[in-house]
């Protein structure tokens, strides 16, 4: 009889510590399919570098982080119901966003970059006075042409045919989003065409708490990757997946 009950309280012991394990570290939701952003066939190339990020910085700072796969249209119902602690988001921090929710260091930059012919003379925003740019339509792009001097715009609905059109010099340049751009100038387009310019505004993708949920969380999250950047695997994990310019190009003017 207390053989049996020694067995049973063994295997209660051992459950405890099992589910203390398992729901000891801080939880992330990540929607693969990161709506309502279009990665096209980079969706994978964007999960894989997220998770191996997340998984790295969890190594050097010590954070058990356990990533949750989520639907897109419950990723934000999780969060404010405490389903997880953190998530992996394009959300812009506007103002209105930064009071209820707190938002790391970019880990992915995703704004628009500006991409011209190999032997252009075009370096910057600076240099486009006169000149015919490609933008997509209802895209970022277009505020941010909008401020340059003297750019005359071009609107498009394929990032192919714009580009294209820089070749044959129907315009001198396009502005589109870096993940595009990094593909097409690494690809179809090598040698023929280059970005110039880092990304343009601050769109990306971050880590997002609830507000003032868990500061630590954040502070842990910016350190380790802000450590990544310095040691140079965060280089070499965009590397990894097809999106080094994204780390190269964010240091330009």
């Amino acid at each position: 009889m207390r053989t049996a009950s020694s067995f049973l309280i063994l295997i209660l012991l051992t459950l405890l510590s099992c589910s203390k394990s398992s729901n000891g570290g801080r939880r992330v939701g990540v929607d693969a399919s990161w709506f309502p952003l279009e990665f096209g066939n980079r969706d994978n190339h964007v999960t894989a570098f997220s998770t191996e990020l997340l998984t790295e910085i969890g190594r050097v700072e010590k954070i058990p982080f356990i990533k949750l796969t989520v639907n897109w249209n419950d990723l934000m119902e999780g969060l404010q119901k405490d389903k997880y602690e953190a998530i992996l988001s394009s959300m812009p921090p506007y103002i209105f966003n930064k009071a209820l929710f707190d938002f790391s260091d970019i880990y992915l930059p995703l704004g628009p970059v500006l991409v011209v012919p190999m032997q252009s003379k075009i370096k910057s925003l600076d240099d486009l006075d006169g000149k015919e740019i490609a933008v997509i339509s209802d895209s970022t792009s277009v505020l941010i042409l909008e401020k340059s001097k003297g750019v005359l715009i071009r609107y498009y609905d394929a990032i192919p045919k714009a580009l294209n059109d820089i070749l044959v010099g129907t315009v001198d340049g396009a502005v589109i989003d870096i993940l595009s751009a990094v593909a097409f100038c690494r690809d179809l387009y090598q040698g023929e065409l280059q970005i110039v310019t880092g990304p343009l505004n601050d769109e990306g993708l971050r880590l997002i708490t609830k507000h003032n949920g868990a500061p630590d969380l954040i502070k842990g999250f910016n350190t380790g990757l802000a450590r990544m950047k310095k040691e140079g695997s965060y280089a070499k994990l965009l590397d990894k997946w097809g999106l080094q310019e994204s780390i190269d190009f964010s240091k330009r003017s």
